[in-house]
């Protein structure tokens, strides 16, 4: 993954290129545009895991929820599933 700053015109000339790199690589482009703010291409999939990051992270409980349990697995205090206590778990809470 890189991060590729260009401008509108260029984009242009070597869009295919551009959106290639982008969902083949998880490149990020930024548009410059010098008098207006820039712009930034990234994957449907990049989008998607930043909406679900912000949605997890999105309210407070949510938050305490996940710090606590990465908090956890840095003791080592983190449970392996077996992939039959997978999926009763998915099962308990409909997933």
């Amino acid at each position: 993954m890189t991060v590729t700053a260009t401008t509108a015109q260029d984009l242009k000339q070597n869009f295919k290129q551009y959106m290639d790199n982008v969902t083949e690589y998880g490149d990020q482009v930024i548009i410059t545009r010098p008098h207006s703010e820039n712009a930034v291409i990234i994957s449907e999939k990049e989008l998607s895991a930043l909406q679900n990051t912000a949605y997890l992270y999105g309210n407070e409980a949510n938050r305490k929820h996940l710090e606590q349990s990465f908090s956890e697995l840095d003791r080592g205090e983190g449970k392996v599933l077996n992939p039959q206590e997978w999926q009763d778990l998915q099962n308990q809470y409909g997933a």
